[in-house]
């Protein structure tokens, strides 16, 4: 879709070993696509979500901010929970799950109070919408909790879910010298629409030539409007990272900002699933979108 139109290249698709061993920021330690989904991982057992990938592409984008930035309270927290994560593994179930029980509200508590924008409020925010009916200070969650702005209200309830469109290629280039294979090239578009008339949409998109990758990750939410067969959006202010393995100058956080935009919809069922197919009004591009 045209929205954030410079999709991504998704680490979160789990394409190949040589991609998940892969780093994507320098530093000591670098971080790499083990790693965040080691973090991403960590976060599912200690306050028991299911992230989507959607959801795990931004905890893969926050990572690569700390790194890039420098951030060494936040990588220190990283390298300590994936370690302790790791140590867990052979831990007996008994000692794993009272590990949990007894840390797992106070840490939320602590994400719940930093400031937005970060990881910990990132993951607060995963929580919240996971765990509806365990609101924060006595306030009922909404979802989205990061900021989208309230909606119609009046959202087809068959439209309520997330929708993913996948698309891509496996890796192309070998290296002669090491035999190891590039990334794959891919795309992941997701779409979340909420009862309430919000929506948050994120695009991973990733590019691999030689032995270089980019990597860029959009997001934005807004307000969503269905009215018959017409769908408007009416997107917020996103953002868009960057990452180049091989030309930091490249790399870059910035903001985006895109127009509203209405699209002819239709629901259907083929041999991959429910699908949510989205026709643009202004030029008739298309795309489908399948229900997780």
């Amino acid at each position: 879709m045209k929205r954030i139109l410079l999709v991504l290249m998704v680490l979160l698709l789990g394409a190949s070993a040589s991609l998940a061993q892969g780093v994507l920021a320098p530093g000591s330690p670098p971080l790499t696509l083990e790693m965040s989904e080691q973090t991403a991982s960590f976060f599912e057992w200690l306050f028991d979500l299911r992230l989507s990938p959607a959801q795990r592409a931004l905890i893969t984008s926050k990572l690569l901010q700390s790194w890039t930035s420098g951030d060494q309270a936040a990588i220190k927290a990283v390298v300590a929970s994936t370690s302790l994560f790791e140590q867990l593994r052979g831990e007996p179930e008994e000692k794993r799950r009272q590990l949990r029980e007894e840390s797992w509200r106070g840490l939320l508590e602590s994400f719940r109070q930093q400031p937005p924008g970060t990881l910990a409020h990132l993951i607060a925010g995963f929580y919240a919408e996971a765990h509806p009916a365990a609101p924060s200070d006595g306030a009922k969650a909404q979802a989205p909790t990061s900021g989208a702005p309230a909606g119609s209200g009046r959202v087809p309830a068959e439209l309520v879910a997330e929708w993913i469109a996948r698309r891509g290629s496996g890796s192309s280039y070998v290296n002669p010298s090491t035999g190891e294979n590039s990334g794959p090239n891919a795309t992941v578009d997701s779409y979340k629409i909420f009862a309430n008339g919000t929506y948050e949409h994120g695009l991973l998109m990733q590019s691999a030539l030689y032995g270089c990758t980019t990597t860029i990750f959009g997001r934005e939410l807004g307000a969503v409007t269905v009215q018959g067969p017409k769908f408007t959006l009416a997107p917020q202010p996103g953002t868009l990272d960057t990452k180049n393995t091989c030309s930091p100058s490249l790399n870059e956080h910035k903001a985006t900002e895109f127009g509203r935009e209405t699209y002819d919809w239709r629901i259907q069922q083929d041999e991959y699933g429910t699908a949510l197919c989205l026709k643009r009004t202004s030029d008739g591009a298309s795309a489908c979108y399948y229900r997780q």
